[in-house]
């Protein structure tokens, strides 16, 4: 072996059937685990929506590698047959909420203390009404995991919504 390891990006990735898929359109689904029974699906490539025994067949083999929070891909290998990925997900759903029509706040606070924040992407200067709340409330929650960060509110498909923090 040469040259410099790298960082395994999944921690688990098993093969398993999919018999109920056979002839399905689909090729790859992304979901979360955040808990036993609370699953959120994230992402297909297409417009046809997961059978229930099939998203339990994946969550199954994500499981059993990885304990929720756990962040997971399944990709069509065959028509049958599927590789499922699986890692420990940064995310978790929390209580709070976005303010209306926002999809995601995220927040960078640094060593020094100075806070930037980007709803929907976009660079707040000087953030007002419930955006403003918005922030101080990431602020709040992260501070209690890390001094310095960047945490992030992230509404998902279903009206839930899931927050972040990784250290800066």
């Amino acid at each position: 072996m040469s040259g410099l390891s790298r960082d395994r990006a999944w921690d688990v990735v098993v093969a398993i059937d999919v018999p109920s898929l056979i002839g399905s359109a689909l090729t790859r689904v992304s979901f979360y685990v955040f808990a036993p029974g609370e699953v959120e699906v994230v992402g297909t490539d297409g417009e046809e929506s997961v059978a229930a025994d099939a998203l339990n067949l994946f969550v199954e083999a994500a499981a059993a590698g990885v304990t929720p929070p756990l962040e997971s891909r399944a990709v069509r290998t065959t028509d049958e047959l599927w590789s499922v990925a699986a890692r420990k997900a940064s995310r978790k759903l929390t209580d709070l909420e976005l303010p209306a029509g926002v999809s995601s706040v995220s927040v960078a606070r640094a060593p020094d203390g100075e806070i930037m924040a980007h709803v929907d992407g976009e660079l707040v200067i000087e953030p007002t009404g419930d955006i403003a709340l918005a922030i101080a409330e990431i602020v709040e929650l992260a501070a209690h995991e890390q001094d310095a960060f960047v945490a992030t509110l992230e509404g998902l498909g279903s009206g839930r919504v899931a927050f972040s923090v990784e250290p800066l």
